[in-house]
């Protein structure tokens, strides 16, 4: 908290922030990191898990459970139930696993195959302890299971594997698997909502979607391939192309129904050969039970589209891949789809828990893939990919605490580039205090001339605290609209005036801690508590310039230092309480930010949602608005230069300026500049470029004290004037 008597003149304060906020956000905008083919994004591969042989389902019933089954010849379940540490589990006689399905935290059935032309299921009661059952003699491999309750599943599969002959369908019901008349041949696909409401869809020229309502007992065709509207509508050069035509599709992979009623059914093109890379996707739905279907034109623009799930997290998800490769896609309503994360590696499933962790699987050569996320961490790229405005880009673009730090190893070394910052920045932070206290009235008048403002022995403006509060209300407002411009979504809407809103409280809410803590400090030494509101309006072209570069660059969540709000107290403390009040401030502001930033995680998944309401979305945008000012606020302001909060702290205690900028730094690294996924947001800075901002800082100081030491030489010259001996 700064003291009017002794604050220097805000105006060259100001501009000298300016100079070091351009040259910080030249190094830290660096251009976004796309998703088309980057491989970057929330799912990160497990720790401790590098010998896993192919897997190709998964279930995650519960915040911290999951379940992935795979196999070569032996049938392995991967698990993990406290969301930590996996194990994996072969069982015997089960071959390959294919699908899983879980009801609860401890109920689970897979299904598979023992070899080409024999099935094979497995379950647990207990999530540690799996059992082989016995099937229905002739059964053949099965391919999917959907258990709609505990006890009850159904399981559709395909004859020898080659996706056109014989299907199978399967009953659990009293613990024992019946045979149900299958609806058509190579089923690939099951979902049931209910007992009385299940889906089921078909592969191989003659696909289709077949719909029963006794729990597979019967079956009603609701849709095949050649009955679906005709496609000459999406032959245009914005979706085909000569190297990538409008397919003829011929097979169904899979089949959901979404809490509103509409029927989702993906596939693709059935292509091959010699150079083929690329097999076009397919998704169709349905609002009325398969009366009236549609294309959705996003399943062109994407390959083969696989299984598809509708977790209870409000969204869809759906595999997408070439024969090579995989991307996760994500949709709201079904239709219209947006990628998640691309990998290199081909992935088979994917699936969600209600609250806590996501996990997809795959192969890449004969061994295991098995990559897990956060669920807020899915919903913040999800909120990025499709571009929905209602969820700012500094809500949507922060990581959360776990994927932050899930690695020791690098918060080692980001430790160790937080200490050798702090040296670093020490130096010349010294050499540029040292030269701008020597020539100080010198700057101070040489700006003055050229911003034609009146000398400094000017009679000082009389306080007004009417004057004073307009000034400080515009100068917050007016940030609040900078506020609201990183979002290149922003609009004349009212999802924009949420952001507004939400920026405007966040600011005040810092200067609120800020001058808090000060008042209390002072009331308990017994100072003097006269304040007024001081703001300085200049200090929003700081502030519009970190906008400017941060949306040229699409850095995100984006930049916005210089505001200058603040209670600003007319007696000035002496050097030890002001260090005292200073980490005081800083300490509180840095655990109101990571309370807010534990407050965001649960508040960012539910404003992620389709439909979640406007109040949810303002305290999105707050909390995370109050981590990141804590932190990049902090930074900026702990610099130890004279005219900063920093610098007073530095003079006072050496110890307690390096604590505080310290943490301040690494959680900075931690979370914007080197964090530990990619996806922490939009516009990661790499190492280099964090090297490169301290090294821009260590040149410019010591260039202003070379100006003004050749100036002082050539004054000298000109007076030929000797400058005494020193040393």
């Amino acid at each position: 908290m700064r003291d009017a008597a002794t604050r220097r003149p805000a105006t060259s304060s100001a501009l000298v922030v300016l100079a070091f906020a351009a040259l910080g956000l030249l190094t830290l905008a660096s251009p976004s990191t796309s998703y088309a083919g980057s491989g970057s994004g929330p799912l990160v591969p497990v720790a401790g898990t590098p010998n896993l042989p192919p897997l190709y389902g998964v279930s995650c019933p519960a915040a911290t459970t999951c379940f992935a089954v795979g196999g070569s010849s032996l049938g392995s379940i991967v698990s993990t139930t406290n969301g930590r540490t996996w194990r994996t589990t072969v069982v015997p006689g089960s071959g390959t696993l294919i699908a899983i399905d879980c009801v609860g935290r401890t109920v689970c059935v897979a299904v598979g195959y023992a070899t080409n032309t024999t099935a094979s299921a497995v379950e647990t009661t207990d999530a540690v302890h799996w059992r082989l059952m016995p099937l229905p003699s002739g059964t053949h491999p099965l391919q999917a299971v959907s258990c709609p309750v505990a006890g009850s599943c159904l399981a559709v599969g395909i004859d020898s594997l080659d996706h056109g002959g014989p299907a199978s369908v399967v009953a659990l019901q009293h613990g024992t698997w019946a045979s149900r008349a299958p609806p058509g041949q190579g089923l690939q696909a099951v979902s049931c909502s209910t007992t009385a409401d299940c889906l089921t869809a078909g592969a191989d020229f003659r696909g289709g979607v077949w719909r029963s309502t006794d729990f597979g007992a019967t079956w009603t065709s609701i849709v095949s391939l050649t009955a679906l509207p005709n496609q000459a509508n999406f032959n245009n050069a914005s979706l085909c192309t000569r190297s990538r035509p409008c397919p003829d599709y011929d097979q169904f992979t899979g089949v959901v129904r979404l809490s509103g009623g509409r029927i989702v059914a993906t596939g693709g093109n059935q292509c091959g050969g010699q150079g083929v890379t690329f097999c076009s996707g397919m998704l169709a739905y349905t609002d009325d039970n398969g009366a009236h279907w549609s294309w959705s034109s996003s399943g062109i623009k994407f390959p083969f589209v696989q299984r598809v799930v509708c977790p209870s997290t409000g969204r869809c998800f759906a595999v997408s891949d070439t024969f090579t490769s995989s991307t996760l896609l994500s949709s709201g309503d079904g239709v219209n789809w947006t990628v998640v994360q691309p990998s290199p590696t081909l992935l088979s499933a994917f699936d969600c828990s209600p609250s806590g962790r996501c996990a997809a699987v795959g192969s890449t050569g004969n061994r295991g893939v098995l990559l897990t996320s956060p669920v807020a961490a899915i919903a913040s790229a999800v909120a990025r990919s499709s571009g929905d405005p209602r969820v700012a880009p500094l809500a949507s673009s922060l990581p959360t605490i776990t994927a932050a730090l899930r690695s020791p190893v690098h918060d080692l070394v980001n430790v160790a580039i937080t200490l050798a910052a702090l040296l670093f920045i020490s130096f010349p932070a010294q050499l540029f205090n040292r030269t701008f206290d020597e020539h100080y009235d010198e700057i101070r008048a040489g700006w003055r001339r050229r911003l034609r403002l009146p000398p400094a022995s000017a009679a000082p403006r009389r306080p007004s605290r009417i004057g004073d509060g307009i000034r400080f209300g515009a100068v917050v407002l007016g940030a609040g609209v900078l506020g609201c411009a990183l979002n290149p979504k922003a609009r004349m809407d009212t999802q924009t005036a949420v952001n507004f809103v939400a920026t405007v409280l966040a600011i005040t809410a810092g200067v609120t801690v800020a001058a808090g803590v000060a008042l209390i400090y002072r009331r308990s030494q017994g100072f003097s508590r006269q304040a007024t509101l001081h703001a300085l309006p200049a200090g929003l072209v700081v502030a519009l310039a970190c906008v400017l570069i941060s949306r040229l660059a699409e850095f995100r969540p984006g930049y916005l230092y210089g505001v200058i709000a603040m209670l600003a107290f007319a007696l000035k403390l002496p050097r030890r309480p002001n260090g005292h009040v200073i980490a005081l401030s800083h300490a509180a502001a840095l655990v109101v930010g990571v309370t807010a930033w534990l407050v965001w995680i649960p508040v960012n998944h539910a404003a992620s949602h389709t439909g979640a309401s406007y109040g949810v979305i303002l305290l999105d945008d707050f909390v995370a608005a109050l981590f990141v000012s804590a932190l990049v606020g902090g930074a900026i302001q702990l610099l130890p230069l004279s005219f900063l909060p920093g610098g007073e702290l530095a003079a006072w205690h050496r110890g307690a300026w390096f604590a505080t900028f310290g943490v301040v730094v690494f959680g900075l690294l931690a979370v914007m500049l080197n964090p530990n996924s990619r996806a922490a947001h939009a516009g990661n800075a790499p190492l280099a470029t964090i090297i490169l901002l301290l090294v821009i800082f260590g040149a410019g100081s010591v260039a202003f004290a070379g100006y003004w030491q050749e100036r002082d030489r050539r004054t000298r010259r000109a007076a030929d004037v000797t400058p005494p001996r020193t040393g």
